[in-house]
């Protein structure tokens, strides 16, 4: 710098500036990921000129080192900002968004039991958006592509149901059926009125379409008559049979399967 008075004078000073090298940071788009992802690195963001230095990130869900777990970040859009420092005190920053869709929500029901040859429909239920619905295995399923199926199968089944939301993120739930290849009759039941083994239960019966029940008497005069299963109370028109000895036929799975037998009332 030089200066000059009027009459001719003049004085210079010379200064030096130190001209730093800036590091150059490149951060490509990250795509959308779903809430259920594991915890995964972000790899599009680097320092292009092999700068010494620290980067770093900042933003939800995302630790120091790009280690970013969308499910603490939670849904929405999420500003991710990487930080480079470099070693002579020179920085250079780029945020980017990044999309966390929602998880869809499947509740594949309960386990069941079921006889050989009958059948239930699931009570499963799901939420989320415009999903889809898929079950594995298909055996034994009249729908394997939608949320409550009827399954009828032959042997004990393990069923999964997987929700796919339209922005393709799953989650999945299972149930387990198991199949008895025969009813539980019992032999002997106590309608006294004490709550306990009141009626005549058969377990896993109710799993069959069109099942009948037909009571008799040791005289053969039929003393109850159901077109679908319901436990018998051992009464006849509200009035309480004798105790004795009662002989059945049931019939399950519009006929195709029978069973006969005796059961004792005891009070």
């Amino acid at each position: 710098m030089k200066l000059y008075s009027g009459n001719g004078c003049e004085s210079e000073t010379i200064k030096s500036i130190i001209l730093k090298a800036l590091p150059n940071v490149l951060f490509n788009n990250m795509p959308p990921v779903c809430e259920e992802v594991i915890p995964f690195q972000i790899t599009q963001a680097t320092e292009t000129t092999g700068f010494i230095g620290i980067g770093v990130f900042t933003g939800n869900g995302v630790n120091s080192t790009g280690l970013f777990s969308p499910a603490v970040a939670g849904v929405g859009t999420h500003t991710i900002t990487f930080t480079f420092n470099g070693g002579n005190g020179c920085t250079d920053q780029v945020s980017k968004d990044i999309i966390v869709y929602p998880t869809p929500m499947a509740d594949a029901g309960t386990d069941e039991t079921i006889l050989i040859g009958g059948n239930i429909k699931f009570n499963a239920t799901a939420s989320g958006n415009n999903v889809s619905y898929k079950w594995s295995p298909s055996v034994g399923l009249d729908n394997d592509a939608i949320l409550k199926p009827v399954a009828a199968p032959l042997v004990d089944t393990e069923y999964t149901l997987t929700v796919t939301s339209e922005n393709g993120c799953e989650v999945a739930d299972k149930l387990f059926i198991k199949v008895l290849q025969y009813p539980e009759i019992p032999n002997t039941f106590t309608p006294n009125g004490d709550g306990v083994n009141d009626t005549w239960e058969i377990k896993y019966l109710g799993s069959y379409p069109n099942s009948t029940i037909m009571i008799f008497n040791r005289y053969g005069k039929d003393v109850y008559k159901s077109e679908s299963y319901t436990a018998w109370d051992g009464k006849l028109n509200g009035t309480n049979l004798p105790d004795g000895m009662y002989y059945y036929i049931i019939t399950a799975n519009s006929g195709q399967l029978k069973y006969t037998g005796s059961v004792m009332i005891i009070r």
